[in-house]
């Protein structure tokens, strides 16, 4: 039987509108008549969209024009008349208008998409972000490291202006720390600078950089706070959560190397390195693993672990409000909560 029915048909060529009459024939002829004129095409060589519940379907044509048109039962009918691989289509174009049709479906659907966001949001990203970091090479470590301390010093920090005595105690202690931990190549190294942009303050970059301002080696009363400090970036580079977290929060960088096996492209993240110790924080995970690698660390070196929690509560009393009006403080990328201050100094 030959299925007939209106649809408004467009040339390809102008955005004017007419009206045709469409005829399918059973054996896949298709008519398409505007006017006094008429085309044939063969059912099989016109591209047919799948239904969306009752929106207007539209039959791409061979030669550039298409017919839209809202009785999609008809439609439906005349690709039923298809066989063997249009088969597929039909039962697709069928399930898909089914699913859409009924809110039921299209509420499981939403949750599913959402559940399985999160999921990859969640657990999905943060564990290739993991492997990525232990499979990336030395030399693009390097490389990135050393391109994001050029960035910060080309945007938060200075030369130290450490007198020779402050200089002397800093890489005192941080060789003793740095003896101590014996982490594995690369050897860490410590970068002393300055800032008034981001004033106390200490942070880990890739390849080993442990940066300390001026202000963080002056508040640290003593060789035992500044060691508890320092522990605790070496504790980050000995997880390597800055790169972690940089790919983390890099969902274009953390693709390109899953899908193309190009991890060296990942140094162009040193040029986010200034906004993310600013702007971000490590997870509660991150500073929790810091704070246990710290703890064991000091033990070894016959230091009460209290020393960390020592520093941190003078440096939160010391800023008092001022966190909370944007001051980028050493609280700011390392969140010191009474909770953590509390555990760190123990009962």
């Amino acid at each position: 039987m030959t299925i007939r029915f209106d649809a408004a048909y467009y040339d390809g060529k102008s955005s004017s509108r007419r009206i045709a009459r469409v005829l399918i024939e059973p054996g896949g002829g298709v008519t398409v008549r505007v006017g006094d004129a008429e085309q044939r095409y063969r059912l099989a060589d016109l591209e047919v969209s799948a239904r969306l519940a009752d929106t207007p379907r539209r039959l791409g044509l061979p030669d550039g024009g298409s017919c839209e048109t809202t009785d999609n039962d008809a439609v439906d009918a005349a690709l039923a008349g298809l066989r063997s691989g249009a088969r597929g289509t039909r039962l697709v174009h069928r399930l898909v208008h089914r699913l859409e049709s009924r809110l039921g479906y299209a509420l499981a659907a939403l949750l599913i998409t959402v559940l399985s966001t999160w999921a990859f949001v969640e657990y999905g990203i943060p564990f290739v972000a993991e492997r990525i970091a232990d499979e990336l090479p030395p030399s693009a470590e390097r490389a990135l490291g050393r391109h994001g301390l050029d960035a910060l010093d080309r945007t938060l920090l200075a030369p130290s202006a450490l007198d020779a005595e402050d200089r002397a105690r800093a890489e005192r202690v941080f060789a003793r720390t740095l003896r101590a931990a014996n982490l594995p190549p690369p050897r860490p190294r410590l970068a002393l600078r300055a800032s008034k942009r981001i004033g106390a303050n200490a942070f880990a970059l890739p390849a080993g950089i442990v940066v300390v301002t001026d202000d963080m080696v002056r508040l640290a009363a003593n060789d035992d706070e500044l060691a508890a400090v320092l522990a605790h970036e070496l504790g980050h580079l000995y997880h390597r959560h800055i790169l972690r977290q940089l790919l983390q929060n890099s969902a274009t960088a953390l693709l390109i190397a899953v899908t193309l096996g190009d991890l060296s492209s990942l140094t162009g993240l040193s040029a986010t390195l200034p906004t993310f110790l600013v702007q971000q924080k490590y997870s509660r995970a991150f500073e929790l693993e810091a704070d246990q690698y710290s703890l064991q660390l000091l033990k070894k070196m016959g230091i009460a672990p209290s020393r960390l929690g020592d520093v941190l509560h003078r440096l939160a009393k010391s800023h008092g409000d001022d966190e909370r009006r944007g001051v980028v403080d050493f609280l700011a990328s390392h969140p010191a909560t009474e909770e953590r201050i509390r555990a760190l100094r123990g009962p």
